[in-house]
């Protein structure tokens, strides 16, 4: 317990040499970073174990080693957390150095994530802090992240930075060699001539687009990608290294080029004032993104706002659009799309619809309504169809079958009989049975062979072979008219 002292005082030792790490001006009170390694469930625990008591003990003294004021100079705050950890690992690895190690790493992880991040942040944003000391500052947040298994849920949320001013200086600027700075751009049209600048008052009038092409974003809302208008490469990852301060970069370029002129000076500079405040800056509070691409580019703005260039200074007014300076070959080199896109000075009007998430709500809901009424409309057909079946089917079923087969059986029946009378001979009878006359034509008659008096192919076998196999019954005055005719047949004979 002795040794654990000894490193408290030594980190204590640490956190007062390096006061000046901390501003002067603005304090807060020891910050509530909340906890990963328990639960609010763990309050009604009544036995704790002796690790976790080891724990608990050792979270408490490591949050006594949280700065109390606002970091001012990062990188040595950079430094001040890695002895910290120097310190800690000094301890013989086992039980101790891991209650220790996690007890540290939930401090230093809530307080990264909660108040020197979003600092970090908003300095590199504003160009007071360089890439590296903010990398290192991400890259240790990661790592205690990784060593506790969590995502920091559970930690503090980011810090209100509306609350802690931030110190923006503008650009130092040389525009010398305009032409070796053109040849790194792609420039359209021709310059702007000076005759044609105007003056209402105090304010000047300036062209309605710019010579040199706006950059432009893969998304507003989820940025991945800018595209610039460079010759070499022209299209950015906005977390690349390579891509630090690339607005920079491209902003002193474009003015160097074409310093020749003023009135391109300001459009262009009016132009990509409007698209940093509506594209860009929004983006720089995004919990858990930091684009390195934007790298100082709050000094463009207060460079160009202190130049009187912005497109919301009174002194300069952007004149409607008359004529379109646009070269197509340079929508076509920046490898973002067809020539319909829209890469002026003017905010691009063309994905508003895509960025809006309540016009995409309502496209879908209509899109849905779509597809439930044509899938109601295919389920009325198919019952409708299915109905329709149905009838067809009883119509040609059972009982119409019975009905009209009987009485084409019965016709045929009919025809049946009429043939088995010749038609040269005449039976008479009286009222008491009478006498048979022509016997001879009628017995000649029968002496036929069968087969010529009733061929095969006739309908009338056909339809005693139907008779046969539908086993159909005839009523019963068909039946009484059948023995009545055999009977008079067998008298013939």
């Amino acid at each position: 317990m002795v040794f654990y002292e000894l490193i408290t005082v030594n980190l204590l030792y640490i956190l007062q040499y390096n006061n000046v790490v901390y501003g002067e001006t603005y304090t807060f009170e020891p910050p509530n970073l909340k906890t990963v390694l328990f639960k609010e469930t763990d309050l009604m625990t009544r036995c704790w174990s002796t690790y976790e008591v080891n724990l608990l003990l050792n979270r408490r003294v490591m949050q006594d080693l949280v700065p109390r004021k606002i970091p001012k100079d990062l990188p040595m705050l950079l430094r001040y957390l890695k002895n910290v950890e120097e310190i800690i690992l000094q301890i013989p690895s086992g039980i101790n150095q891991t209650l220790v190690m996690s007890a540290m790493a939930d401090v230093i992880g809530a307080y990264l994530q909660a108040i020197v991040i979003p600092i970090a942040n908003e300095a590199y944003y504003a160009g007071n802090v360089d890439y590296s000391t903010v990398y290192e500052l991400h890259g240790l947040l990661d790592k205690w992240k990784w060593y506790l298994s969590t995502n920091g849920g559970t930690w503090s949320q980011d810090c209100d930075m509306s609350k802690i001013p931030t110190k923006v200086a503008i650009l130092e600027l040389v525009l010398s060699e305009p032409e070796e700075a053109c040849q790194e751009l792609y420039v359209s049209g021709p310059s702007l001539s000076n005759e044609t600048e105007t003056t209402v008052g105090s304010e000047t009038i300036v062209a309605d687009s710019s010579r040199i092409a706006i950059p432009y974003l893969d998304n507003n809302l989820v940025p991945n990608a800018i595209a610039l208008p460079f010759r070499k490469r022209n299209l950015y990852s906005l977390m690349d290294p390579k891509a630090a301060y690339i607005l920079v970069k491209y902003y002193t370029l474009s003015l160097r080029c074409l310093s020749g002129n003023p009135n391109d000076v300001a459009a262009f500079s009016s132009y990509f004032y409007s698209w940093i405040v509506g594209k860009v800056i929004p983006r720089l509070h995004d919990q858990d993104r930091w684009y390195p691409a934007f790298g100082a580019v709050m000094r463009v703005v207060e460079t160009i706002k202190q130049k009187g260039l912005s497109s919301n200074s009174q002194s300069v007014v952007v004149q409607p659009a008359n004529d379109e300076h646009q070269d197509s070959a340079l929508n076509a080199n920046l490898d973002i799309g067809g020539s319909s896109t829209d890469h002026s000075g003017k905010m691009g009007n063309y994905f508003h619809i895509i960025n809006n998430p309540f016009a995409l709500l309502i496209i879908f809901a209509i899109m849905m309504f779509i597809f439930i009424l044509c899938c109601c409309l295919c389920l009325c057909c198919c019952l409708k169809f299915r109905r329709k079946r149905k009838k067809t089917t009883e119509f040609f079923g059972a009982e119409v079958d019975e009905n009209v087969l009987k009485n084409a059986m019965i016709s045929l029946y009919c025809g049946l009989k009429d043939s088995l009378t010749p038609s040269g001979s005449k039976v008479s009878s009286d009222s008491s049975g009478g006498k048979v006359k022509d016997k001879e034509p009628l017995k000649q008659e029968q002496d036929k062979p069968e087969l010529e008096s009733y061929p095969h192919n006739t309908p009338y076998t056909n339809a005693a072979d139907m008779t046969s196999d539908m086993s159909l019954t005839l009523t019963s005055d068909s039946e009484d008219e059948y023995s009545s005719t055999s009977k008079d047949t067998d008298r013939l004979k």
